[in-house]
């Protein structure tokens, strides 16, 4: 099993935008071809965004992970969060979402992030138990939102 993480190119915005639509349809999240595609392009040509890498198994791409960076007083300068991170349902059990944990820590390491965020949905154990054994842990703290546009 030969997995790998490739950075996209230019036209590897299809593969991507199709792997987001399944993950999307997966957390019934709802997704905008457009909008996201124009997101997705904007962190490609600005790396102070963050950045994305394919998931290839035998250079077949079975799916992604997004890091986007931020700032914060509290984690003491530059953080991060792992937007998204996502293994095709064909692919999932196999280990690989355990494989990227490593790679998402070496590249925020590489990029000088100080710690790193993300948010689980509440029922998904699978997810929570893989993030608490990477050493994540929760801080007593909700995640709130507000859209702006």
């Amino acid at each position: 099993m030969n997995l790998q993480f490739r950075s996209p190119e230019n036209d590897d915005v299809e593969t991507i935008i199709s792997l987001m639509t399944a993950f999307y349809s997966y957390d019934n999240i709802p997704f905008y071809p457009d909008i996201h595609g124009k997101a997705l392009t904007d962190l490609f040509n600005n790396p102070n965004l963050g950045l994305c890498k394919i998931i290839e198994l035998d250079e077949q791409a079975v799916g992604y992970f997004i890091i986007c960076f931020g700032y914060s007083m509290e984690y003491h300068g530059k953080d991060a969060f792992l937007d998204e991170l996502f293994i095709d349902a064909e692919f999932r059990g196999m280990g690989i979402g355990k494989r990227c944990m490593p790679e998402i820590e070496r590249l925020c390491r590489k990029n000088g992030v100080n710690a790193i965020h993300l948010e689980v949905d509440a029922g998904n154990d699978t997810a929570d138990q893989l993030y608490r054994q990477s050493g994540f842990s929760g801080n007593n703290r909700s995640l709130l939102t507000k859209w702006l546009k």
